[in-house]
């Protein structure tokens, strides 16, 4: 239990039981703690618990001179023996370096280790096998075999003879051969490019040019090869060709593609007119007017018709009961067309025939109608409709006959719905102007 001491006034106090006890053994520290005090030992010895006595320590035991020294254990302590090529700095044994002294051959480089040291030979040299070094014949082993060169020994090293067509690398100090660059003596003629080779060199004619008799002549690629692939025409050039396009066109690679003039502005055409575009070039048309006002409304670009190059106009029905204030005038509304619109195509020259050029859609109004699409004017033997189901509202105009360009055609459609007792409800005007380019693209 711990020592302490009562004192009046101050309550518990320690107990030093290392200056009133004394009760450590001889060669012992005593520490004192609270209610209580510690007896350490000297460094070398361990405190047993049990006994109360401190007892040696084996620092051999615990490896303290380290691998391959002798130890020998004193009481508290310990000593190393060095082994040789070892000194002894303080307790321990450190290496001695012998490579300062340079105990190796001229032809030699030593590597020191643990307690000695090794002579091994440098590059160029080989072992003797009586710890003595021999100059190495690198010939023999293969150096040198690049082309172009020839090797020579030499005492501890060996060197690259060039031959003809190639010279020293400065780069290696002249150690090695690199090929001389005959390009750089300007040895072909023109329109060809020198071809450095490995001790020599050849000359090749440029793109576009072939060699005839020792020179370089131009191909003529319109008349062969990729000049052919122009979409219009082709120009050769000087080693080369160009593609051309007619006015009304950019050109892209071997394309013409057609410029869209009416995107420039409203300077394109008057401020009456409406511009159309045409396959290189444009229309400047002159606007729409409805029929008859009272009875019609006009839209502009309408979504009547699913696909559609240009919709320039639209006249649209309104509704006649709140347009007409008695029955002969709403009988009049009701016997106009529901809608009468325009359209616009351009085509090329010489479109495979029989080729759709629109597809006329609009929603139905009813269930269980019937749709009738025909030709009310145009050039029978150049147009035709194709109409998949006459209980859907669609319809394809289809090219049937050539048409050669610059030409202007136009085809009239009427379009009427039929109840299921085959009574017409209504119909729809459609004016189609087709617009032929001179050109196949």
């Amino acid at each position: 239990m711990p020592m302490l001491r009562y004192q009046e006034n101050v309550g518990c106090t320690d107990i030093n039981e290392c200056t009133e006890l004394a009760p450590c053994k001889i060669g012992q520290v005593c520490r004192n703690l609270w209610g209580s005090y510690l007896c350490v030992c000297p460094r070398g010895y361990r405190f047993d618990a049990r006994t109360g006595v401190c007892n040696d320590i084996d620092e051999c035991g615990m490896g303290y001179c380290g691998n391959g020294e002798k130890c020998i254990n004193t009481i508290g302590s310990f000593n190393c023996l060095c082994s040789p090529g070892m000194v002894k700095i303080g307790r321990f044994c450190r290496d001695v370096n012998e490579c300062t002294h340079s105990p190796c051959d001229s032809n030699q480089y030593c590597i020191n280790s643990r307690g000695s040291y090794h002579c091994r030979c440098k590059a160029g040299y080989s072992d003797a096998g009586d710890r003595s070094c021999v100059d190495t014949d690198e010939c023999a082993q293969g150096m040198c075999q690049a082309l172009g060169e020839t090797c020579r020994n030499t005492v501890g090293s060996y060197e690259c003879v060039c031959d003809r067509g190639f010279t020293k690398d400065p780069t290696t100090n002249g150690r090695y051969c690199m090929d001389v660059n005959e390009c750089d003596l300007d040895m072909c003629s023109e329109n060809s490019e020198c071809i450095n080779t490995q001790g020599s060199y050849f000359c090749r004619c440029h793109r576009g040019y072939t060699k005839h008799q020792g020179v370089c002549v131009d191909n003529q690629e319109c008349s062969l090869g990729e000049g052919n692939k122009c979409q219009w025409r082709c120009r050769n050039t000087p080693g080369a060709f160009e593609c051309e396009c007619p006015v009304g066109y950019d050109k892209l690679d071997y394309s013409c593609n057609d410029i869209n003039e009416c995107d420039r502005g409203a300077s394109v055409c008057g401020p009456s007119d409406t511009c159309v575009n045409t396959r290189g070039g444009h229309k400047c048309m002159e606007q729409i007017t409805c029929p008859d006002n009272n009875f019609y409304r006009k839209l502009m670009r309408t979504d009547e018709f699913r696909y559609r190059q240009i919709t320039t106009n639209i006249c649209r029905r309104k509704r006649c009961r709140r347009v007409t204030s008695n029955n002969e005038t709403f009988a009049e509304c009701k016997a106009q067309s529901l809608s009468i619109s325009y359209h616009y195509i351009d085509i090329p020259t010489g479109l495979k025939l029989p080729s759709n050029l629109l597809k006329i859609s609009f929603s139905p109004r009813r269930r269980r109608q019937q749709y009738h699409f025909q030709i009310a004017q145009g050039e029978e033997n150049a147009f035709s409709l194709r109409q998949p189901s006459m209980y859907r509202p669609q319809a394809y105009l289809v090219l049937t006959g050539e048409l050669t360009g610059p030409s202007q055609h136009m085809v009239k459609v009427d379009i009427s719905t039929y109840n299921r007792r085959g009574e017409m409800r209504d119909n729809r005007m459609l004016t189609i102007t087709v617009l032929v380019s001179e050109y196949t693209f």
